[in-house]
C-alpha cells in the first residue's frame, strides 16, 4: 500500500482518538502535508472501497476506521495484534 495513503488512513485514526469524531479532508490535508484536498479526497476514496474506513455518507465528520482499519494502523504502530484484532 503506498506510504501516502498509510499516512492518510492513520491521521484518521489520530483524529478519532483525540476528538472522537471525524477530520476535515482539510485537516487531513495539514497533517499528511499534501498540497490539494482534491489529493486527500482520493486517498479516502480509495480507503473506503479498501474497507479500510468507514463513514455515513452525507453526514459531516463521521469518517472513521473500520476495524480492519484499525488492525492495520496498530500493526503500522508495532502493536501486538490478534486475529480478532484484540491487542
Amino acid at each position: 500500500m503506498r506510504e501516502m495513503k498509510l499516512r492518510v488512513l492513520e491521521a484518521v485514526d489520530n483524529h478519532w482518538g483525540k476528538a472522537r469524531f471525524g477530520p476535515t479532508v482539510e485537516e487531513i490535508r495539514v497533517e499528511v502535508g499534501l498540497q490539494a484536498r482534491s489529493s486527500v479526497q482520493f486517498h479516502i476514496n480509495s480507503l473506503l472501497d479498501d474497507g479500510l474506513l468507514i463513514h455515513v455518507p452525507l453526514k459531516h465528520r463521521t469518517l472513521r476506521t473500520s476495524d480492519k482499519g484499525k488492525r492495520l494502523v496498530r500493526k503500522m504502530r508495532g502493536d501486538v495484534v490478534d486475529s480478532e484484532g484484540e491487542e
